[in-house]
C-alpha cells in the first residue's frame, strides 16, 4: 500500500490451497490494496482537519478573551487600547510564583472566563448595578 513513493501500510493475503495467484486475484488484491489506501489516507485528512480545526477554534476563543480585557483595561484606565495590550503584555510576560493547588486568579470558572455570560455585579452602597464605565 503506497501513495507515490511512501509506504502506508500493507495488506496480507491468505488462501487454504497451496497454489500460485491467478491474474483475476492478483488484480483484485491491488483494488483491496488501492482501496484500503484510499480509505486510510482519508482517515489521515479528516483527523488533521479536526486538530487544525481545534486549533483555530481555541485561538479565536483565546483573541475574543484578550480583546475583552483589552477593552476592559483601556476602559478603566482610561488608555488607548494599544497602550492596554501593551500593559497586558508586560503583566503576561513577568514571571509569577506558581500556587501549587490553587487555579489562578483569571481561571476560576466559565463567568471569569467569559465575560459576557457573568451576571451584573452591585455597588455595596445602594445595591444597584454599576454604572457604565465607557
Amino acid at each position: 500500500m503506497r501513495l507515490r513513493q511512501d509506504s502506508i501500510g500493507s495488506l496480507l493475503l491468505l488462501h487454504t490451497v497451496d497454489r500460485e495467484l491467478k491474474a483475476d486475484d492478483l488484480l483484485l488484491a491491488q483494488a483491496l490494496a488501492d482501496a484500503a489506501t484510499i480509505g486510510l489516507l482519508h482517515a489521515r485528512t479528516i483527523s488533521q482537519q479536526e486538530a487544525v480545526n481545534t486549533q483555530l477554534h481555541t485561538a479565536l476563543h483565546s483573541r475574543i478573551i484578550i480583546e475583552q480585557a483589552k477593552g476592559v483595561l483601556a476602559a478603566r484606565r482610561r488608555i488607548p487600547l494599544n497602550q492596554a495590550f501593551d500593559a497586558m503584555r508586560r503583566h503576561a510576560r513577568q514571571p509569577h510564583p506558581a500556587r501549587p493547588g490553587r487555579p489562578g486568579r483569571h481561571q476560576r470558572g466559565p463567568a471569569a472566563r467569559c465575560p459576557a455570560r457573568r451576571p451584573a455585579r452591585r455597588t455595596r452602597r445602594t445595591g444597584a448595578p454599576p454604572r457604565a464605565l465607557l
